[in-house]
């Protein structure tokens, strides 16, 4: 399985990138936001729809290793449309996600689960 370290790697050998900072640049993120994602092994998506999409770079490739590094041109406007997609649906997530963590959050610690006391 490919964890982010595995991608932060393709992404400096494709970039020719020394250092994490240049690819914290070029992902528009913070040095913290970058060693959250690789103490968590945490994908960030949406960024890397991003970069795919401005640079034709494969984001089966990025992910996986797998296929061409880079789209033909045909591909690539079908595949900004998948991506649209594909961001849409991760965005949906991510709310799901926000709205179940407030949830939890606001849950008083006091308030017992069902069928457990004392918790």
């Amino acid at each position: 399985m490919n964890t982010f370290l595995d991608i932060l790697e393709r992404l400096k050998e494709l970039e020719d990138f020394r250092f994490d900072a240049q690819v914290c640049e070029l992902l528009g993120s913070t040095k913290t936001q970058l060693n959250n994602w690789k103490t968590r092994n945490t994908i960030p998506y949406e960024k890397l729809f991003t970069y795919c999409e401005s640079r034709e770079v494969s984001m089966n490739w990025l992910l996986s290793g797998e296929g061409p590094v880079h789209l033909m041109d045909k591909e690539m406007e079908s595949l900004r449309d998948e991506n649209q997609s594909l961001k849409d649906e991760v965005k949906k997530i991510d709310e799901i996600l926000e709205q179940d963590s407030e949830r939890c959050s606001r849950r008083n610690s006091s308030d017992p689960l069902p069928g457990i006391e004392g918790a």
